[in-house]
């Protein structure tokens, strides 16, 4: 698609150059004496690329800015968890073999995270999947509400997590408790904690510990009742509408987990430990994502802090583009001498032809802006559904950017401006 508009941009604008240049050579032997339709025509059709020119820019300007106040608004909002000082492993048992019987993954698990918790570096540990930072919708219903179609259910995000998770991630537990090994078994009733989006969207009027929902779609789900409220956390770069629901580890197999371990001192050796905890029971089984929770999240989330660096790139070049062509535009106009060197000869003031020059660049600049904040206005509206946090209508960027670059425009009018307003009358007259 790229490639595409390069080059239909790259034989679009040389055919337009191209059908000026041949106009003017086979036009130049009929029409020698109608020179000012001529320049008339051209003084149009430079005056229309330099609006195009500038309303491109102002259009870049404002996405600009409105996706750097978005990325900096949501990284002011708090993650909901703390990753400072946690590493993440992730272990996947095979499903053959004894792994096959759901008891046994779960003692394994549970086995694992006590003897890591023994290391003298580690202060908590935990297991849970999907972790914090990233999360799939499932469909819920809730026990009470009218029935809907599969189709119109409202959805969330769930989670498997092990006792101390909650603790581990520093995620606050706002009521009730956390889950307990008592929770952790087929056998078991069924619990679930929920935050607080969750328990708002779902019971906006009612404590929620006590209430009952079930997940659907898929294999028939069990009803689950309310054990915990805890805070909400944000997955990628924003807070699912409807929150998450965390399920215990062991009520459903579940062989991949991801260890979530706070330590203190260094990380490698903490690494190095927990993989002998590992391989003393299952020596081939491979351990992933050995890395800290804070670089996995920056190398899996890089999109929201790259998009605003390379708007910020073409916003400059857009405005370096458009600087040039009004310069070029307002330049050629000021060549008109024989016209000023008249009007300063019969008295007309050095400052009059200056007013003359500069308003023409004013033009240009207000009437580019305009359609530039037009067409920002329509696009961000669009963007706003795709990248979480950016205000389509925000008065103050589009006030910073509308007058930087009438601005910065008329600076790049004010010396075409200046050399047309020194222009010797004499010596202009003589050139004629």
């Amino acid at each position: 698609m790229l490639v595409g508009v390069v080059v239909a941009s790259t034989f679009g604008f040389g055919a337009l150059s191209a059908w000026s240049a041949t106009r003017q050579v086979f036009a130049a032997p009929y029409d020698a004496g109608r020179g000012s339709t001529a320049d008339r025509e051209q003084a149009r059709l430079r005056g229309g690329l330099a609006v195009f020119e500038v309303s491109a820019a102002v259009l870049v300007l404002v996405s600009t800015g409105l996706m750097l106040k978005g990325a900096m608004r949501v990284a002011a909002q708090a993650p909901g968890f703390d990753p400072g000082n946690v590493l993440t492993m992730e272990i996947n048992l095979p499903g053959s073999g004894r792994y096959a019987d759901p008891a046994q993954t779960t003692r394994f698990f549970q086995d694992l995270v006590k003897r890591v918790g023994t290391l003298p570096q580690v202060q908590d540990v935990s297991a849970g999947n999907p972790p914090p930072f990233v999360g799939w919708a499932v469909a819920y219903e809730a026990e009470g509400n009218s029935p809907v179609s599969a189709d119109q259910r409202p959805r969330t995000i769930d989670a498997v997590v092990m006792p101390g998770y909650f603790r581990t991630l520093r995620i606050p537990v706002l009521d009730g408790r956390d889950f307990t090994d008592r929770d952790a078994g087929p056998a078991s009733t069924p619990v679930v904690v929920v935050s607080q989006a969750f328990a708002r969207a779902t019971w906006p009027d009612a404590n929620p510990l006590g209430k009952r929902f079930r997940l659907t779609g898929g294999e028939e789900r069990p009803w689950m009742e309310v054990v915990g409220l805890v805070g909400d956390t944000r997955t990628s770069t924003f807070s699912p509408p409807r929150g998450w629901v965390y399920l215990p580890h062991g009520q459903r197999r579940n062989a991949e987990l991801v260890l979530v371990i706070r330590f203190q001192g260094d990380a490698a050796a903490v690494i190095r430990d927990v993989k002998r905890l590992v391989w003393e029971v299952e020596p081939a089984l491979p351990v992933h994502w050995n890395d800290l929770l804070d670089d996995v999240i920056a190398r899996r989330y890089w999109q929201p802090r790259l998009y605003p660096r390379l708007f910020a790139l073409f916003a400059t070049l857009a405005l370096a583009v458009a600087l040039v062509g009004v310069y070029a535009v307002v330049a050629w106009r000021a060549r008109r001498a024989r016209e000023f060197g008249i009007r300063i000869a019969i008295g007309s003031p050095s400052s009059h032809v200056w007013r003359l020059v500069f308003q023409h660049g004013l033009r240009l600049a207000v009437v580019g802006t305009s359609l530039g904040m037009i067409a920002a206005l329509g696009l961000m509206r669009f963007a706003s559904a795709v990248f979480f946090g950016v205000s389509p209508t925000d008065p103050a960027v589009y006030a910073a950017c509308g007058a930087l670059v009438v601005t910065v425009v008329l600076l790049t009018s004010a010396a075409p401006a200046f050399r047309a307003a020194g222009t010797d009358p004499v010596a202009a007259l003589r050139c004629e």
